[in-house]
């Protein structure tokens, strides 16, 4: 397998087309494997350079099958680099992984190891934060990574709900989580039927979707945060981020925007992206007016209908271990961090400082 490393963003926009096609091919894709998606969390959150992005391509006799983007982080003491970091490129993403063309998972990460290995001395530690679980990478890595001499580390990090959806929505409510929580769901709604009208969801994708539209779902999550203490990630510039996100992602995944209507009221709003039957549900919010009535629930509830209707297998509701996620599902995934270094010295030194510093994901 052949290892091509592109320095900076340049070369990435002549491989897009590449990247796409395998994030399609992936065996679990995800918004944020794409390149827009990179793209868009460079432009917007993260320091608008190049400073440090290095881009590992494998090639199987000329073919993509696996990439992974990185940035090197010098870490500084009195102004001295003492460690060189390298970690995933994405500024901002709930799950992160490698990308790779499904069945070549175990010799992409080899092919990594090795690299890793036999690379000149430019990295002291690879924190690869938020991984996913679910993925080969979590697996594989540990192992193929003491094959090489290498020294791991891992955490857990956060939970991610996953509702798998059948084929009725009769089906999904038999198995749904607590009796006694689907009667105080039918119960809300009833109440918010007889006090302000039948709730419909209007959903909204691909091209249909406006400025408006968008501006809308960023409206209802600052309204239902502002009660709260506010939302940690309620600016400008993440509102852009999501913006461009509508566009950056084609044709790796679709945009829906989905909005609980009560007469001519949104009264909650939803942002997610679609692959390949799959529902990713990234960000949302919901008017605060509304809240006894438990509308981000029902709002749930009517996606589920909804995705049952349109043949979507699932609904992952991402990172975050909510527990009223829990209440409409007992399937998780999750993420870790993994901690790859040459030394052990420099391992147990890193864990050390994080340690110090209260907690293991610096």
């Amino acid at each position: 397998m052949d290892i091509e490393v592109i320095d900076g963003s340049d070369g990435l926009r002549r491989i897009k087309p590449e990247w796409d096609a395998l994030v399609a091919a992936s065996a679990r894709p995800r918004p944020s494997l794409a390149y827009g998606w990179l793209a868009a969390s460079a432009r917007h959150l993260g320091a608008g350079n190049d400073s440090g992005l290095l881009t590992l391509c494998f090639r199987d006799g000329g073919r993509l099958v696996g990439l992974v983007p990185l940035r090197v982080c010098p870490k500084r003491i009195a102004g001295v680099p003492v460690l060189r970091d390298m970690q995933f490129a994405v500024e901002v993403a709930d799950c992160r992984d490698l990308v790779i063309e499904a069945g070549a998972e175990w010799r992409v990460v080899e092919a990594f190891c090795q690299w890793l290995r036999d690379a000149p001395p430019a990295w002291d530690l690879l924190r690869l934060r938020g991984l996913c679980c679910c993925s080969p990478t979590h697996a594989y890595l540990p192992l193929l990574a003491k094959h090489y001499g290498l020294h791991t580390a891992a955490w857990g990090r956060d939970v991610c709900a996953i509702i798998h959806l059948p084929r009725s929505m009769e089906e999904y409510l038999e198995q749904m989580p607590g009796k006694q929580r689907r009667r105080a769901y039918a119960y809300n709604r009833r109440r918010l039927a007889r006090d302000h009208g039948e709730p419909q969801l209007r959903v909204v994708g691909g091209g249909e979707i406006t400025e408006a539209d968008l501006r809308r779902v960023w409206d209802l999550h600052f309204d239902g945060w502002e009660g709260r203490g506010g939302s940690g990630v309620a600016d400008d510039r993440f509102r852009l981020f999501l913006g461009d996100l509508a566009t950056a992602l084609a044709p790796v995944a679709q945009p829906v925007l989905a909005f609980l209507q009560v007469g001519d009221r949104d009264v909650t709003g939803d942002y997610g992206f679609l692959i390949d039957g799959r529902y990713f549900l990234y960000f949302g919010g919901f008017d605060p007016e509304f809240a006894r009535y438990s509308v981000g629930n029902q709002a749930l509830l009517a996606h589920v209908e909804f995705g049952i209707e349109q043949g979507w297998t699932e609904i992952d509701l991402m990172a975050g271990g909510e527990r009223y996620k829990f209440g409409f599902t007992r399937c998780a995934g999750g993420t870790a961090d993994l901690w790859v270094a040459k030394t052990p010295g420099r391992l147990r030194a890193a864990t050390a400082l994080a340690l110090l510093r209260g907690h293991l994901c610096a």
